[in-house]
Formats: structure tokens, C-alpha cells, sequence
């Protein structure tokens, strides 16, 4: 039951050590989220990468924004926004997108590339036109 009370506590108190470090780790999503954008103006030509992380900015971005707003609000001590429970389930998800855009630069990127990149069958084809050769 105390496990309950820690998580649920609607406000859990001003002073905690893990502040500079909660705020350069949403920093560092928002940045991530920055860089994803500019490779993929960079790469625009790389349909493969497009399709593999095309949600993935949108969801750094997101999960940084909602971790910076929830470490101001138990910096301030806003009630029930400086949950830690609230704390915990942003981390996990932020923690959980980092892990699905790892697994598919290494599992699905390679498959996609080779999907989508195929070789121009248009090469070796025979092309009929409407003219006569004399």
C-alpha cells in the first residue's frame, strides 16, 4: 500500500536530486527529434528511411516536451501534474521509442531498403513506338 501512496502522491515535494538530469534528458529527446528532421530533409531522396522512422520525430518531440512540462510541474509542485507516477509511465514510453527506432534501423531498414530500392527493370525491356524504321 505505501508503493501505491509513493507513486499516486498528488504532491510529492519540491526537492529531489534527479532534476538537471530529468531536464537534459527532455532536452536531449526534443534535440533527437530536431535531428531526425534534418536527416530526413538531408536524405529526402531515401524513401526506405522515410518509411521506416516516419513517426518517430513526432514521438521524441512529444515525450520531451511532456517530460520538461511534467519536471517544471514538480519543480513548482503543481498538484497531481508532479506525480510520480506520471514520471515513471513518460520515461517508460520515451525509453520504449528509443528501443522500437533501434530495432527497426537494425532489423527493418535493411529489408526496406532492398524493397524499395529495387533494381530499374525498365532497362532490359524492349520498347515498341509508333515509328517506322526505313
Amino acid at each position: 500500500m505505501q508503493v501505491v501512496s509513493y507513486l499516486f502522491s498528488p504532491i510529492p515535494g519540491t526537492s529531489w536530486n534527479y532534476t538537471t538530469w530529468l531536464i537534459a534528458y527532455g532536452i536531449a529527446l526534443c534535440a533527437i527529434a530536431v535531428i531526425l528532421k534534418v536527416v530526413f530533409t538531408v536524405y529526402k531522396n531515401n524513401k526506405a528511411l522515410k518509411r521506416t522512422l516516419r513517426s518517430a520525430p513526432g514521438q521524441f518531440a512529444w515525450t520531451g516536451i511532456i517530460l520538461l512540462i511534467l519536471a517544471g510541474s514538480r519543480i513548482n509542485g503543481v498538484p497531481y501534474l508532479s506525480m510520480r507516477f506520471l514520471l515513471f509511465v513518460i520515461i517508460a514510453l520515451s525509453v520504449f521509442y528509443i528501443v522500437k527506432s533501434i530495432y527497426k534501423m537494425i532489423r527493418v531498414y535493411p529489408e526496406m531498403k532492398k524493397l524499395v530500392e529495387k533494381p530499374d527493370e525498365k532497362q532490359n525491356t524492349v520498347v515498341y513506338s509508333t515509328k517506322k524504321n526505313k
